[in-house]
């Protein structure tokens, strides 16, 4: 299993967007020469800095419905690490592993059939928000819940490596 898709059933719907985020594009040619509108809640104000210091997070939404047939298999994945436990050195030993980088921090997590919970036997230094990483395995399906995000996936035995290139 290589690709982030393959976690979801066939039927299922990947994401849909929060509440309240407005469309980029709506393909109509009468307001291809207007702003598009972008997040107009009312608790929104133009040129309003964005405070990442509260403690409320971005609501998770979408699937939790996972591939059955994916328990037990070998997967290799590019993704991003989104760090929730640390040994006494300082170095990553448990994570989130996620198709997109600020996912679960800075935007809202991917559904849940899109994150995978990783305990790692030998820890990584914390990277950046942006450093991609390769991760290899086996997949086991788990119901995983964390503040931050919930994940229906797990990896067993899995080694990472930062992508080259």
């Amino acid at each position: 299993m290589e690709r982030w898709e393959q976690l979801a059933p066939a039927n299922d719907i990947y994401q849909r967007p929060p509440p309240r985020i407005g469309t980029a594009w709506r393909g109509d040619a009468a307001v291809m020469d207007q702003p598009a509108p972008v997040d107009d809640g009312p608790s929104v104000v133009n040129g309003m800095p964005i405070d990442h210091s509260g403690t409320q997070r971005a609501a998770q939404f979408g699937s939790s419905q996972v591939v059955k047939g994916l328990e037990g298999k070998r997967f290799a994945l590019d993704g991003y690490v989104v760090p929730l436990e640390s040994d006494d050195q300082g170095k990553v030993s448990e994570l989130l592993f996620v198709p997109f980088y600020g996912a679960c921090i800075h935007v809202p997590p991917p559904p849940p059939n899109q994150i995978l919970h990783v305990v790692l036997r030998t820890p990584i230094d914390v990277p950046e928000l942006w450093d991609p990483f390769h991760l290899q395995g086996r997949l086991h399906l788990a119901d995983f819940k964390a503040d931050i995000a919930n994940a229906t996936y797990e990896a067993e035995d899995a080694t990472i490596t930062p992508v080259q290139g």
